[in-house]
């Protein structure tokens, strides 16, 4: 595949095909779901706006939730050398004690010392780390697999189908089974072109579309803009334009992660 490119405040960081598709996918939903290009989503921090104490990372895991401990405390102790470095030896073990709290006192550690400039520079620093890099990636392994798993069933072979349905799962959850029942009634009606990439085209505008007609009219229009730019594979999504193919690597090709093992 020719490289493409991440865009970012005028840093271009080539990607080649070595590059995972599931890191890929994330750091597509991750510029949808922070705002942030590559490595910025990575270190993505969110306050206490939502009641959750405080959130870091491309999908925003988080305290309040009890999905951002997980990360902190494996960074901990596979890492160490790591988050000493970043982070020092005081921290880390501040850190370290506050996993042992119970929530409520978590909670309120997060919120009166966790969340302050100096800490959220340092947590910055530590989350865009190639190793907690690698532990969010594999954190959001079990949506890339249900997104594998719904291309198998249904027949969709490309990367762009991987990066909407994992799109897909992370806003949405799920496709509901009606959906899939429409898009096989139009297959059926359609006859078959000579290039067997189109009826891929056409199964993923029609997921994009019946998809955000589902969703609750206050996103709506949000998921229609955001899968409708993957299924294409360019559009224009909170004032941003988007081309998969030159920013991620994501192209209609055949995914080799698709491919029977």
């Amino acid at each position: 595949m020719a490289p493409g490119r991440y865009f970012d405040e005028g840093k271009h960081i080539t990607i080649t095909a070595s590059r995972q598709l599931a890191s890929r996918c994330l750091e597509l939903t991750a510029l949808f779901e922070t705002g942030q290009s590559f490595p910025d989503c990575y270190g993505r921090i969110g306050g206490n706006f939502d009641g959750q104490g405080l959130s870091l990372g491309c999908l925003q895991w988080n305290f309040g939730q009890g999905t951002l401990q997980p990360l902190l405390s494996a960074m901990l102790r596979e890492q160490r050398q790591t988050s000493e470095q970043v982070l020092g030896s005081h921290r880390c073990q501040l850190l370290a004690t506050a996993m042992t709290l119970p929530r409520a006192e978590q909670m309120a550690w997060v919120i009166g010392e966790l969340d302050q400039p100096s800490w959220r520079n340092s947590l910055y620093e530590w989350a865009t780390t190639p190793p907690f890099r690698a532990l969010q990636i594999k954190a959001a392994q079990p949506q890339f697999d249900w997104a594998i798993k719904q291309c198998r069933q249904h027949g969709l072979i490309s990367e762009r189908a991987v990066a909407l349905l994992f799109d897909i799962r992370v806003q949405n959850g799920s496709v509901q089974s009606s959906i899939w029942n429409r898009i096989d009634v139009v297959d059926d009606l359609v006859i078959a072109p000579p290039d067997p990439l189109v009826p891929e085209i056409i199964r993923l505008l029609l997921l994009a579309t019946f998809r955000a007609e589902a969703a609750h009219p206050k996103w709506r229009e949000d998921v229609r803009a955001r899968k409708l730019c993957i299924a294409k594979g360019q559009g224009r999504v909170h004032g941003r334009d988007i081309d998969l193919a030159r920013e991620f690597g994501i192209r209609l090709a055949p995914a080799s992660d698709l491919a029977d093992t």
